[in-house]
């Protein structure tokens, strides 16, 4: 187990749990949504204001420093970017 110590910049750790945050909440904002539809018209209402999603996730890849093309990448390069974005050593 590697046993180093980060230090996040206050301005850094800001931002990155604001992101988070947003995540969260717009996650379960549309899952609360999605189990509560009654019918298609509430579906085609919840895809609507949804269809967004690429550019929210293309815009919050640009700031971790992750690829923003079509490219799959894993957990380690979400680690990667985040340290060489945020982390200070």
């Amino acid at each position: 187990m590697n046993d180093e110590k980060y230090v996040i910049g206050s301005g850094s750790f800001r931002l990155l749990i604001g992101d988070l945050y947003d995540l969260y909440c717009y996650h379960f904002s549309s899952t609360r949504r999605l189990a509560e539809a009654a019918d298609e018209k509430a579906l085609l209402k919840i895809q609507k204001s949804v269809s967004g999603y690429e550019r929210r996730m293309k815009r919050l890849c640009r700031r971790w420093g992750l690829p923003t093309d079509d490219t799959p990448w894993a957990y380690d390069t979400m680690e990667k970017s985040i340290r060489e974005r945020m982390l200070h050593e």
